[in-house]
């Protein structure tokens, strides 16, 4: 009798128990939830208590069985939900989009968009909407404004940041699926675009493109600042990307962030409460954008400055230990270059930029072999980093070894045919051979891609000089001077070009300037050989 009532027992709690099912999803990713609804289209999990949606040609298999062995179903291509009217997306949606403001630790004001995932008031944006952040609130359409109080969960390379306030039985988007948009199907925006709030505009989907790894939506709907971190709609009224950025320069050149890269990272579990992100994060990002804003400006002791204050809050960010690498090398004090560079491949060692850019620094530096051994290294990791090809060619050059240059000059113009500097280096290679025409037709081909590149006027000059056409070389110091005024080597070849045709009032003209040039950056090898050139003239 007892086992027949413990058995009773089971069979009354089994219903109680959930179990999480395995979800292995064809883009390789595995969610561990309970499945709450199955159709033949799709199923709904619950992911940390909140319902997410899937449809059943995103996955691979549940529980190790294989999709397509378990059901019959309709494929959501073929599924179509009913169309809604603009005016009907509008009105079911308006409702569930939030007003963000950013009050910075410099004391300035920024403003994007929003909208609410979960009624129990999480909320997603950019993550760039949130950077330096000292107070975030966000407005409801009914007009409440709520303090953010948690982070749910952000990130850095997909631009998201998912925002928690205390509020409940909030007005939600419907998620869609943005792996089964078609090109050319109609799309709708609605946001705060320069603080005009609930802002609504269309366009279609004009393409689906992979940066770095990342599925973006590129969208020809209007769009402003403000509204970053909106969501972007399809005609069934479903959110199936979050706006993100625009292309300056370009018409309707608009990218939102596929919505199914965001998934993986909603729940209604609070990583950091709001003073911790302040603190340990939105800080750091304030003060490393400020630090990118002077290095973009060539302020490069203004950027470290910055720079250092972020290393005080994140100590272990590689990304600033490389750009102080950069900042250093660029005010010409390389052994800091070479101790950032090498802290950043410390946290990160396949930090492949880091290994590329101590080659450089160790080629400045003429110690050849240790830029080919960093040289490699980058390539090892990246075969195919166009950049790493040229500065091993470059190194090749420097030590004689021409040949050799060639070869890793034109690997890189193989990856990147736009690649001016590769040019320029093979130019440098077949002009050391003594193949001069081959020089001059790689310098021609740099001019092409960067027509202020000086140094190529200046060695064109030489090129020619070397054939013994001296008015193409004057023509191209000439050239090379009006790009760059204080170009003491312009002024040299320029001068020793008119000495050779017996010019001699201008030969001393133009020597004289070279050599008050040279003095004043203290170039004294330079100024022996135009002293020597100088004592000649009659």
């Amino acid at each position: 009798m007892k086992k027949i009532i413990l058995f009773l027992i089971i069979l009354i709690f089994i219903p109680f128990f959930s179990y999480p099912e395995t979800i292995l999803l064809k883009n390789g990713k595995t969610i561990e939830a309970e499945i709450i609804e199955k159709t033949d289209v799709y199923i709904k999990v619950g992911y940390y208590g909140v319902p997410l949606t899937y449809y059943l040609d995103e996955i691979e298999s549940i529980d190790g069985n294989v999709i397509s062995t378990m059901t019959p179903f309709i494929s959501k291509t073929t599924f179509s939900q009913p169309k809604k009217e603009p005016t009907q997306i509008f009105k079911n949606i308006s409702p569930a989009i939030v007003y963000i403001t950013n009050k910075t630790v410099a004391k300035e004001e920024y403003i994007g968009s929003g909208f609410i995932f979960d009624k129990e008031g999480i909320i997603v944006t950019n993550f760039h909407v949130t950077k330096g952040a000292k107070e975030l609130s966000v407005k409801l359409k009914n007009g409440e404004v709520y303090p953010v109080v948690g982070i749910i969960n952000y990130d850095h390379t997909l631009d998201i940041c998912i925002l928690k306030i205390n509020a409940s039985n909030l007005p939600t988007v419907f998620v869609g699926d943005s792996n089964s948009m078609q090109i050319g199907e109609t799309l709708y925006c609605i946001g705060n675009p320069l603080g005009l709030e609930y802002s609504f505009s269309n366009g279609m989907l004009s393409a689906v493109r992979e940066i770095n790894d990342i599925k973006y939506l590129q969208f020809t709907a209007p769009i402003s600042p403000g509204n970053s971190g909106g969501p972007l709609v399809n005609s069934q009224g479903q959110v199936i990307g979050v706006v993100t950025f625009l292309m300056e320069g370009g018409q309707n050149l608009n990218f939102a962030i596929a919505i199914n890269e965001i998934k993986p990272f909603i729940s209604n579990q609070i990583k950091m409460t709001f003073q911790d992100f302040v603190e340990k994060v939105s800080q750091a990002d304030y003060y490393f954008t400020e630090g990118y804003k002077y290095f973009l400006q060539d302020d490069y002791s203004k950027a470290i400055e910055y720079y250092q204050k972020v290393i005080q809050i994140k100590p272990n960010n590689p990304d600033v230990y490389s750009n102080l690498g950069v900042s250093y090398s660029a005010l010409g004090q390389y052994q800091q270059a070479i101790e950032y560079y090498q802290k950043a491949i410390q946290i990160n060692s396949n930090y492949v930029n880091a290994y590329n850019n101590l080659s450089v620094v160790y080629c400045t530096l003429g110690q050849f072999q240790q830029a080919i051994e960093y040289g490699q290294k980058a390539l090892h990791l990246d075969p195919d980093y166009a950049l790493a090809y040229n500065n091993l060619g470059n190194a090749y050059n420097e030590l004689g070894q021409y040949q050799q240059a060639i070869e890793y000059i034109k690997k890189a113009i193989e990856l990147d045919p736009n690649l001016a500097d590769a040019y320029y280096n093979l130019a440098i290679s077949y002009n050391s051979l003594g193949q001069f025409q081959q020089a001059i037709e790689y310098y021609q081909k740099t001019i092409q891609i960067n027509p202020n590149h000086t140094l190529v006027y200046n060695n064109l000059s030489i090129t020619y000089f070397a054939l013994g056409q001296s008015q193409q070389a004057i023509e191209y110091c000439q050239k090379a001077i009006q790009l760059d005024p204080n170009h003491a080597n312009a002024y040299a070849i320029l001068g020793t070009v008119y000495y050779s045709l017996g010019r001699y009032p201008e030969a001393k003209e133009n020597l004289l300037k070279a050599k008050e040039l040279s003095q004043t950056q203290k170039n004294y090898e330079a100024l022996k050989a135009i002293e020597e050139t100088l004592n000649k003239i009659p």
